[in-house]
């Protein structure tokens, strides 16, 4: 079952916010986060027939968070740096998924 965004965003705000300490929030946080990225992963189509020209186009492949969260973390506008990273986040996280064999996406590498 694929989880939409709206269900990890009532997930979240449904817990009892009032009994936690901000650590434990901060993790909540954190969490779903990292959800709402993972669901941005799954919703990646790619296809074999398509392979970036460009920079730009492997920026294009990837998902608004995954470009986000690394360039608050680096604060960074690199965008070779960004595309790198998102990638390899994309790359680890498709990989690492137990459903992601044997029909997983492969990611474009990144062409300057």
């Amino acid at each position: 079952m694929i989880t939409t965004a709206s269900v990890i965003l009532h997930e979240f705000h449904s817990q009892k916010e009032n009994d936690l300490d901000p650590r434990v929030q901060q993790i909540n946080i954190i969490e779903t986060a990292a959800k709402l990225i993972k669901n941005d992963i799954n919703m990646i189509k790619s296809s074999s027939d398509f392979y970036p020209a460009n920079l730009q186009e492997s920026l294009d492949f990837l998902p608004d968070s995954l470009i986000t969260i690394p360039k608050e973390i680096i604060f960074s506008e690199h965008k070779l740096k960004l595309a790198s990273i998102g990638q390899a986040l994309y790359k680890r996280a498709v990989i690492g998924s137990p459903t992601a064999w044997p029909s997983s996406p492969i990611a474009p590498s990144i062409r300057i």
